[in-house]
């Protein structure tokens, strides 16, 4: 929330806060079990884990950018919107 909005700790803090009570527990626990789930996972089988892994981190990572953005903007996006597709 600092970088991208350019505020101060306390700032920061204020507005991960809100945009936390706005999306409330249930999906933030859920998306916090989730993303570990998929992450830790794959430690847990021998060798194909480890290669499994390489695919798996990014499909994370994308999951948990596309939920910080959907906190942001409060609402969901279609990439088909991002072309003018869905009007």
């Amino acid at each position: 929330y600092m970088v991208d909005r350019g505020v101060g700790v306390g700032e920061a803090f204020a507005g991960s806060y809100r945009m936390f009570t706005r999306s409330g527990w249930g999906f933030n626990i859920a998306m916090s079990a989730i993303s570990l789930a998929l992450t830790f996972l794959p430690i847990f089988v021998p060798y194909l884990g480890w290669v499994a892994g390489w695919f798996i981190t990014p499909v994370v990572v994308a999951m948990i950018t596309a939920a910080y953005i959907r906190q942001v903007d409060g609402k969901a996006h279609h990439p088909a919107e991002a072309d003018g597709a869905m009007t």
